[in-house]
C-alpha cells in the first residue's frame, strides 16, 4: 500500500515538471517570434555603447555582403564592427529584418561566420578560436545580433534590454 502511494506521488511530481517544461517551451517559442517596435537607430546606441570599440572598426556594406553573404539593401537596418585586424576576432553585426522569413537567412550566416572563423584560428591563435567558439547570436523577433568579444555578455544584455 505505501509503494504505491509513492509511486503515485513521484508519478504526480514528474507530470508537474513535465507541465512546467512545456509551458516554458512554448512561451519561449513566442516571445522569440515577437516583433520589436524599437527603433533600429536606439538598439544599435546600445549595442555600441555596451561594445568595446576600440579593438574594431566600423564595417560596410561591402564587409558585410564579404564576410556574411547578407545584401544590407535587403534588411530594415545593419550595424557592422568588424576586426581592425586579420589576426583578432572580435567584431559585432546588428540586423533588422524587414519580414520574419528572413530569419533563417541571416541567422544561416551568422552560424557560418562563426564556424568558419573557430576553423580559421584553429592550431594558431587559441584565444581568438576560442572567442569565436564562444561568440553569442541572439535572436529577438525581427533583430538578430552576432557579437564576437572576449566578454560577449555586456553587448548581449544591452541588446535585450534594449529591445
Amino acid at each position: 500500500m505505501r509503494n504505491e502511494q509513492n509511486r503515485n506521488g513521484i508519478w504526480g511530481i514528474v507530470r508537474w515538471i513535465a507541465l512546467g517544461l512545456l509551458i516554458v517551451l512554448v512561451a519561449s517559442r513566442f516571445t522569440g517570434s515577437r516583433v520589436s517596435s524599437t527603433p533600429f537607430a536606439t538598439v544599435a546606441q546600445a549595442v555600441k555603447d555596451a561594445a568595446e570599440l576600440s579593438t574594431m572598426n566600423e564595417g560596410d556594406n561591402q564587409k558585410v555582403r564579404r564576410f556574411f553573404g547578407l545584401a544590407p539593401e535587403n534588411y530594415d537596418g545593419i550595424l557592422y564592427y568588424t576586426p581592425k585586424s586579420g589576426l583578432d576576432s572580435e567584431e559585432i553585426l546588428l540586423v533588422k529584418l524587414k519580414s520574419l522569413d528572413q530569419r533563417e537567412t541571416v541567422e544561416k550566416a551568422m552560424e557560418e561566420r562563426k564556424n568558419s572563423q573557430a576553423n580559421a584560428f584553429e592550431g594558431y591563435a587559441p584565444d581568438e578560436q576560442k572567442m569565436y567558439e564562444n561568440a553569442v547570436i541572439e535572436i529577438r523577433g525581427n533583430y538578430l545580433l552576432f557579437v564576437s568579444a572576449a566578454d560577449p555578455g555586456p553587448v548581449r544584455e544591452a541588446f535585450l534590454t534594449t529591445l
